[in-house]
Formats: C-alpha cells, sequence, structure tokens
C-alpha cells in the first residue's frame, strides 16, 4: 500500500501516537493516518483528501517531523494537540499527561501549538480546553480519565500526587487529594498496574506488593477519608459522581478548574 506526497509521508494523530507508545482510552483506529500534502485552507491540515486501503491522508503541513524507528513522525506537541483537535478529548489527555510527565515535549511547546491553530479552525477551542487540563503529575491513563470526568462533573479540582506524610515520616503521594473544609480526602484510582508483579517473582512476592499497599492504606486512613475508584466507575460519569458523593466530594456552584482560563493566544 502506497501513497504519493509531494512532501515526506509521516505518521500523525493516533498512528504518530502508537509509534511513541502514548496510552489511549478507546481502541485504537483500524486506519493508519497519515500526514500527506499540505492544503492551504481555512481548516489547518485536518481535511482529509484520498485514501489507500487502511490509510487515511491528513492534510497539513509540519515543517518540524521528527524520526523515531526509522519512522517519520510529527512532533510530539504537535501529536498530542492534533489529538484534541480531531480524537476523543479522553484519547488525547491520556497521551498529552503522559508526554509531560516523559518530558517527551513541554507546555509551552503544546501552547504553541494550539496558538497555531487558526480562530476558526476545526477543534480549536476543545484543543484550548485541552492545554488547561493537560498535566503531566497524572501517572496513568486511568488518572487521565478519572481527572477529566471530575472536571466535566464540575467537582472541586483535586490535588494531583498529594504528599503523604504522618508521624513517621513521608511515605509517598495518593493519586488525588482535596482539602474539603477540615478534612482530607484522598482519591485513587486501582488500575492493575499499582498492584503489578514481576511474574518470575511467583506468589511471595505479589504477597509482599499487597501487604505493602495495606500497610500504606493503614496510615493514610488513619488521617484521612479513602475513596477509590476503577475503571468502571472512570468510564462512568454517573458511577463517578456517586463514588465521589459518597464521601464528601460534590459539584460545586462554579467551576473554578481554571479561573480564568490560560487559553494560548
Amino acid at each position: 500500500m502506497t501513497l504519493t506526497s509531494k512532501v515526506p509521508l509521516a505518521f500523525a494523530r493516533a498512528s504518530a501516537a502508537a509509534v511513541l507508545v502514548l496510552p489511549r482510552i478507546s481502541p485504537w483506529p483500524t486506519r493508519v493516518q497519515i500526514l500527506g500534502d499540505p492544503w492551504n485552507g481555512a481548516d489547518n491540515g485536518h481535511r482529509h483528501r484520498g485514501s489507500r486501503a487502511g490509510m487515511s491522508r491528513c492534510i497539513g503541513a509540519c515543517d518540524r517531523l521528527m524520526s523515531l524507528h526509522g519512522l517519520l513522525i510529527t512532533p510530539v506537541a504537535r501529536t498530542v494537540v492534533d489529538l484534541a483537535r480531531s480524537d476523543r478529548l479522553d484519547n488525547a489527555l491520556a497521551a498529552g499527561d503522559q508526554a509531560l510527565r516523559r518530558e517527551w515535549c513541554s507546555r509551552d511547546e503544546i501552547a504553541e501549538e494550539v496558538a497555531a491553530i487558526p480562530r476558526r479552525a476545526r477543534g480549536r477551542k476543545q484543543a484550548q480546553l485541552f492545554f488547561n487540563l493537560v498535566d503531566g503529575a497524572a501517572h496513568t491513563a486511568g488518572e487521565s480519565l478519572s481527572r477529566l470526568g471530575m472536571f466535566r462533573l464540575n467537582v472541586p479540582k483535586p490535588i494531583l500526587q498529594y504528599p503523604l506524610e504522618d508521624a513517621d515520616g513521608a511515605f509517598g503521594f495518593a493519586d488525588f487529594g482535596w482539602r474539603i473544609g477540615a478534612d482530607l480526602i484522598i482519591g485513587e484510582f486501582d488500575g492493575k498496574v499499582k498492584y503489578a508483579v514481576d511474574p518470575e517473582l511467583g506468589p511471595k512476592a505479589a504477597q509482599e506488593a499487597l501487604w505493602r499497599e495495606k500497610q500504606r492504606e493503614d496510615r493514610i486512613r488513619r488521617q484521612a477519608d479513602v475513596v477509590r475508584w476503577g475503571m468502571k466507575e472512570a468510564t462512568d460519569l454517573r458511577l463517578l459522581a456517586q463514588r465521589l458523593a459518597e464521601h464528601g466530594i460534590l459539584p460545586t456552584a462554579h467551576n473554578t478548574w481554571f479561573d480564568p482560563p490560560a487559553h494560548p493566544e
């Protein structure tokens, strides 16, 4: 399967994210997305022109392509902003959070890509929202998805990677933390990675991992309420709202997640 182009063909959008091994919430697209000839219209690179079986050509110029494993792809910041414009916001946020966490791009670079989108171009508002939400403090895609759900539910903005400390000293970080009045509420997304153990280490290592997690939980509960949820709740706003409400985390009258919003111009 081949595509012809006057400019170098490069993987773009979800295909570039796949080459970068960035996380994704929904299933991966079945068509490979290729950046081809630039198109000079107002849509700034988000029109399709021509395809072959299994491939879609995205039209748009990119003068700073990068090479990874011998493959040309759009730069990391451009890739995650393209996802924010053309894909689901949860997919873009999961990828963008990890790109920042791994220091593969910076917020300034993301801001430059968002600012370069023409004012009337498709996906510009979602890209601006993405810029306001993206945060490299998230460790997993499940945390990214959960945070997006919290924003959509309009509950108080959590502190990410909340530092844990007691009389015996510091003992790591929690995924989320809220100060609701005088109360401290700790939120934990329970993904499988939290309990992952190398299979070659055997059941004893698994038991030790569970024991360490229980000790950590006991130390947290001595000073805070703890709310836990998994992917089932993270993918269902109704279930997530119910779980958070059970621990006093309720929607607010006014959204203050980014007040005022920081839209790149």
